[in-house]
């Protein structure tokens, strides 16, 4: 093109060329250099990230530590102790917390209560757990008292020194209802407040004794205070048609899997008739059923 011919562009047209002109300088040098920072950014991109992960996979091993498992006491154990038995640190730091606040472990049980303690931990430390004479509970010496009955031992304590005692105890072939209150219960020799209050409680839980063997299934339980109990009188039965799983599982005999496959199997198959209609189920063993036989109602209503 002749260069006479640019004498007839307006200042309009020469706003675009120049545009035009100002995009391809930028586009030819973007692509020039573009690539090499695209591919310096992916080589910053990839070193990050495998900072990122090293650095992540670091945090984690910190939490690994080698668990060992020896005898303590709660009431008592440092937290290098805790935290070698695998307690993490907020566990650790609650244990001082309620220790701080005069809270005293005085049964193993107690130390379930711990936030977070998981029951395959509880399970583990159970073996574990050792409760220093000082810190069990007072009622245990008047306890020990009433055992006196069967061996007719004496002890350097008096209950007298303690509190009031209870001085009826019935005799050798007299017997006391599971259902009595705890102080009727508390008749029985051998048997003081500490376990009334525990045989009431579990009775509650139960919906009443089929048979005075189920006391063994109280921790500590004396054997030989079996044989002055007899039956509750009545037992309240569970509506296995019409309980929640909530409900279901408050129930000693029930664990939260097997309420919840008793609600399922409800759900998909109907009301359920007998007891054995939960043989269908693999969470449940036969022995499972004979204890639980007692305590559940298969109404349709």
């Amino acid at each position: 093109m002749h260069l006479a011919n640019f004498k007839f562009y307006r200042s309009r047209d020469w706003i675009v060329i120049i545009f035009l002109t100002i995009v391809i300088i930028a586009t030819l040098i973007f692509f020039h250099f573009g690539g090499r920072n695209t591919s310096f950014s992916k080589s910053r991109s990839n070193d990050a990230s495998a900072t990122f992960t090293e650095k992540n996979t670091q945090y984690y091993n910190v939490g690994k530590r080698n668990v060992e498992e020896f005898p303590f006491d709660p009431n008592t154990a440092d937290s290098t102790q805790l935290l070698r038995l695998g307690l993490a640190p907020f566990q650790v730091r609650n244990i001082y917390r309620y220790r701080a606040a005069g809270g005293v472990y005085s049964r193993p049980e107690d130390f379930a209560r711990l936030y977070g303690l998981t029951q395959r931990d509880y399970r583990r430390l159970r073996p574990y757990i050792r409760i220093a004479p000082d810190f069990r509970p007072a009622t245990e010496l008047v306890e020990q008292h009433d055992r006196s009955y069967f061996t007719g031992t004496s002890h350097t304590v008096s209950p007298d020194t303690l509190r009031p005692s209870i001085t009826h105890k019935i005799k050798q072939g007299e017997t006391i209802s599971l259902d009595a209150d705890t102080t009727a219960l508390r008749t029985v020799p051998g048997i003081g407040t500490y376990f009334s209050r525990r045989i009431a409680n579990y009775g509650d839980r139960l919906g009443g004794y089929v048979s005075s063997s189920q006391l063994l299934e109280i921790e500590g339980f004396p054997e030989e205070s079996i044989s002055f109990f007899t039956p509750s009188a009545t037992i309240k039965r569970i509506d296995v048609n019409k309980a929640s799983i909530s409900r279901l599982c408050r129930h000693p005999y029930i664990s939260f899997q097997q309420a919840r496959e008793i609600v399922n199997l409800h759900r998909r198959n109907g009301p359920l008739h007998s007891i054995d209609d939960l043989r269908l189920s693999p969470l449940f063993t036969a022995n499972d059923l004979k204890r639980l036989a007692p305590y559940l109602n298969f109404s349709n209503d």
